[in-house]
């Protein structure tokens, strides 16, 4: 029951110090243990333990009710399933790295039952994901705060603000994209049709300014279920890239991939 430090800096930890574990680094040997390296060692079994916990999550309710039926818009259709959470990506959430690394830590906390646990970092976040499992192991905790502090960003302002007002700012992501109803009309579904869904930023500006669709995601695919006869349904999540600039063009661009259908 000793005492031991978690270590989130770029420089080694000091020496003689007592037990220490790394939170960033692979160093290993005497009395400092690695996080990332227990988890390298352990990926299947953490790797099962994170995505039983999003399944969980989504199951959870909430006043009687799942999160998932909660996300339903009432044809059968989740939002549970378009966020960032379901679709478990780490380069959209880079979060999901330190999520596994806290489950490691869990696993090496739960061996070595130490009396109390030091943090030395400079994230918020981490430090108080790390509290809330002493709490649950019933561990002491101290955020030793050290390092450079995150800096302000417009991203960071917007997301400390209240939800209410951050609904209300987010209406320009529908203001800006308004001008493409226009262009698409009034969308039939074909039942027999084969149903793709993928993001609007991969198409090839050059055959798509030639009446072409071409698709850098699905390559051949279209083209094949096209002169196979196959009906398809697409649904394009529109986002802005260098090669969609702006709503005009994505317009065009939409126009062309509806004559592939």
């Amino acid at each position: 029951m000793t005492p031991i430090v978690v270590w989130d800096q770029a420089e080694s930890p000091p020496a003689g110090g007592g037990a220490v574990l790394c939170w960033r680094s692979y160093a290993h040997g005497g009395s400092v243990s690695s996080v990332p390296r227990y988890l390298e060692a352990h990926a299947d079994r953490i790797r099962s333990r994170y995505l039983a916990f999003i399944h969980d999550l989504g199951e959870s309710l909430v006043a009687g009710r799942r999160v998932i039926d909660h996300l339903n818009f009432g044809d059968g259709f989740s939002f549970w399933w378009m966020t960032t959470i379901a679709e478990k990506s780490p380069f959209k959430s880079p979060r999901i790295y330190d999520c596994l690394r806290m489950f490691a830590l869990e696993e090496m906390l739960a061996e070595t039952h130490p009396s109390h646990l030091t943090l030395v970092s400079s994230d918020r976040s981490v430090a108080q994901a790390m509290q809330a499992t002493c709490l649950n192991l019933n561990i002491g905790f101290k955020w030793e705060r050290r390092g450079a502090r995150q800096k302000w960003s417009l991203r960071s302002v917007y997301v400390a603000l209240p939800y209410a007002l951050k609904a209300v700012l987010s209406l320009r992501h529908v203001m800006v994209r308004w001008p493409l109803r226009k262009s698409i009309g009034r969308v039939v579904w074909d039942r027999a049709a084969i149903f793709i869904c993928s993001y609007f930023i991969h198409l090839d500006p050059t055959l798509c300014a030639r009446g072409q669709f071409h698709s850098r995601q699905w390559e051949s695919l279209p083209r094949l279920l096209h002169d196979g006869g196959r009906r398809t349904n697409w649904l394009q999540l529109f986002l802005f890239s260098v090669a969609v600039p702006d709503v005009a063009r994505g317009s065009r661009g939409y126009a062309v991939s509806m004559r592939m259908q």
